[in-house]
């Protein structure tokens, strides 16, 4: 009884706690009420007045300015500025809970931007609809819109609006029970940070905090829920870091931990005096009394909330109202304060039911109700609300068993009629027995027919299957056979060449003393000794994987060693190109891996790299920690690959070999052997490139945990 009430709220909360800082309010009036000012600049300080202070504090005021806005934007005839407008009336009645006016403001919205050719901000303004949509319940809709969106946002490669897709994603498979699925989504949204904006983040590690709370890891939740703190700290966002706290408080209330909670109730106290009588003030109140009733005082939390409503009240925070009063009506009710808990719930009532139309707030007071009406000694009244509690319950919880309980109380009612008339039909149902049990018998000698004739069918079908697959089968051995023989007669052959008549051209070169050119050599042949070698490598690496006898024994590596040795020896190789060869690793970072297949990954993606970069270019090895995996980037700025490239990187065909920026021979062995390496060390590999601009490989592997 004592917490399920302050779940409530999140969404309102959430909704209002990440801004910038508000600002001059009275500075950017006195601009747009200024005439003499250009109209550009007036509609840019309406914009800021709007959504930097009275979204975030009088929400009727913010539907009338953003309304100002549109109007004036449609006077000058400005279409980008119509655009902006009707989204920014979307937004405010978003805010406030309209969801008609905002699914109208928004379509319009979206019309505008797509007449414009803004893609972007149109999509931006689909995805806030969806968020709508979600609110009003319509999960499968949103689900259906998401899914069928993110190809093309993936292709356009939009980050951000990606990232609020399948942040959106994440929120609906949680709210659906599927908190796998939510946390699977949660943790691929992870992955894009890097790509992020500071601000963008926060909601990012939120979304993915949220799900390991689902799955009850608590502690996860707290790690994550603490780097958006961290976050919110280092961009001095003092809503964000409130909101923070409020999650703080409620994940070690879950856990039962008081440890670190006197701790964060005094930094949120000192942040929230800072917006004292603001909505962030009174959500904050809300959150306070949870602790304290946490901690069984009850009497200081009914003192927050009362402070909360009044403020609520004064400032038409219409859509916390009703909350706080039942908040007041539960408290009450442990305070033993019947008369108290009947009179604040019974207006929470009322609102939930004429204004919100809030089935699950509805249901929640009639609880409240009942158990108030029930200790004052009016058990008529107290039936009544558990009726109506009971029926709500039904409807949100449990739709089958309320159909099915239906049924059974109208078999019940009309059981007696049932009984008389069923006498007068059963020698007919006897005459329709004997007319199915032949029916039966026929349809049964058919079916046996059937299943021999489909049986027959199904086998022919499964050998004629076989003898294709077997086919394509032999026609990609023969394929593999013809590359390594390619391999082997021509990019094994040409290195080894270097080496023929070695000991006359030294002797040649020492006589006539020519060390300028007797050093050239030396560098070719290190050179084609060092190819040779790598060749050879790959090629014995490539049998042990086809007899599926590849060594795996994982080790704890550390990267930054492992990788400086691989550094050492490609130094050479860059220098003569003059690629500028960085390796960024942290010195404690550490993967859990064969040692011998890692070294094998990092040789074959820095060749790589190096290979397909043109003189003067840069090759980069980085790395990102994820959770329990670490991703390493090898990124360059080369030639890049076609798509129709990248879809066949990691096969083996004999027509995919393609000479480096200096005439280096590739094979299309290694990056074939490193794709098999990275998933026998139970990783994951993915490329992204461009053509003129570069490729990036990302190889994640599992961290020594």
């Amino acid at each position: 009884m004592k917490y399920f009430l302050f779940a409530m709220l999140s969404v309102w909360i959430v909704l209002l706690s990440f801004t910038h800082c508000f600002g001059n309010k009275d500075s950017l009036r006195t601009i747009w009420e200024d005439k003499t000012q250009v109209d550009t600049v007036r509609l840019n300080a309406l914009f800021d007045l709007t959504t930097n202070y009275y979204f975030y504090n009088d929400l009727d005021s913010a539907i009338v300015l953003s309304k100002l806005y549109l109007d004036f934007a449609k006077s000058i005839a400005n279409e980008e500025k119509v655009a902006v407008g009707l989204s920014l009336v979307g937004n405010a009645h978003h805010i406030a809970g309209h969801n008609e006016e905002t699914i109208d403001f928004y379509d319009q919205a979206y019309k505008a931007f797509l007449a414009l050719g803004n893609e972007d901000k149109a999509l931006n303004v689909l995805l806030n609809t969806n968020m709508t949509y979600k609110r009003l319940g319509k999960w499968k809709e949103v689900v259906q819109n998401l899914e069928a969106l993110l190809p093309k946002i993936k292709a356009n490669k939009d980050v951000q609006n990606l990232a609020t897709a399948q942040g959106l994603l994440t929120s609906i498979y949680g709210e659906q029970g599927l908190y796998e699925k939510s946390l699977s989504m949660a943790l691929e949204n992870y992955t894009l940070l890097p790509y992020l904006e500071e601000t963008n983040k926060i909601d990012v590690i939120i979304d993915v905090a949220r799900a390991y709370e689902s799955m009850k890891d608590l502690d996860l939740a707290i790690q994550y829920q603490e780097e958006a703190l961290k976050i919110s700290e280092k961009l001095h966002e003092n809503l964000s870091i409130l909101s923070q706290l409020k999650s703080l408080i409620n994940l070690k209330i879950a856990q039962n931990d008081t440890t670190t909670l006197a701790s964060y109730i005094v930094r949120g106290e000192k942040l929230a005096s800072s917006f004292e009588n603001t909505y962030n003030w009174v959500a904050w109140k809300y959150q306070l009394a949870e602790y304290y009733i946490f901690k069984n005082e009850f009497h200081k939390a009914d003192t927050l909330l009362r402070k909360g409503l009044a403020v609520a009240i004064s400032n038409k925070y219409v859509s916390l109202v009703p909350y706080l009063q039942f908040a007041i009506g539960i408290n009450a009710i442990d305070m033993r304060d019947f008369k108290t808990a009947k009179a604040y719930c019974h207006q929470s009532y009322e609102i939930a039911k004429n204004e919100l139309q809030s089935l699950e707030m509805i249901q929640q007071n009639c609880d409240c109700l009942y158990k108030a009406y029930k200790a004052l000694n009016q058990p008529l009244e107290a039936l009544t609300y558990l009726e109506e509690s009971m029926s709500l319950k039904d409807s949100l919880f449990n739709e089958k068993t309320t159909k099915a309980t239906t049924r059974i109380a109208m078999q019940y009612e009309f059981d007696q009629e049932k009984k008389e008339t069923e006498l007068l039909y059963q020698a007919e149902l006897q005459r329709q027995r004997l007319i199915q049990y032949g029916l039966i018998a026929g349809l049964s000698l058919l079916a046996l027919l059937a299943f021999f004739i489909y049986q027959n069918y199904r086998n022919k079908t499964k050998a004629n299957q076989l003898i294709t697959a077997q086919k394509v089968e032999l026609e990609t051995l023969n394929a593999t056979k013809d590359r390594l023989f390619a391999i082997i007669g021509h990019d094994l052959r040409k290195p080894s060449l270097a080496f023929r008549g070695i000991g006359k051209k030294i002797d040649y070169l020492l006589q006539k003393q020519d060390f300028d050119t007797l050093g050239k050599l030396s560098q070719s042949l290190e050179q084609a000794a060092f190819s040779l070698n790598a060749l050879l490598d790959n090629l014995l690496n490539w049998a042990l994987q086809q007899r599926n006898v590849l060594p795996y024994q994982p080790v704890p590596i550390n990267i930054a060693q492992a990788t400086q040795d691989i550094y050492e020896q490609f130094q050479t190789v860059a220098a003569q190109k003059e690629i500028d060869l960085q390796i960024n690793l942290p010195e404690d970072a550490e993967v859990f891996a064969d040692a011998n297949a890692f070294t094998t990954i990092m040789r074959n993606l820095v060749d790589n790299a190096i290979k397909f970069t043109p003189t003067q270019g840069q090759v980069k090895v980085s790395s990102l920690a994820q959770g329990d995996k670490i991703m390493l980037q090898i990124s360059d700025t080369g030639i890049g690959m076609e798509e129709k490239e990248l879809n066949t990187l990691f096969e083996l065909k004999s027509q995919k070999s393609r000479k480096g920026t200096n005439g280096e021979a590739g094979t299309g062995l290694g990056l074939v052997l490193v794709n098999e390496l990275i998933k026998l060390n139970k990783g994951a590999i993915q490329v992204s490139s461009q053509l003129r601009k570069g490729t990036t490989f990302e190889v994640v592997l599992p961290a020594n945990s």
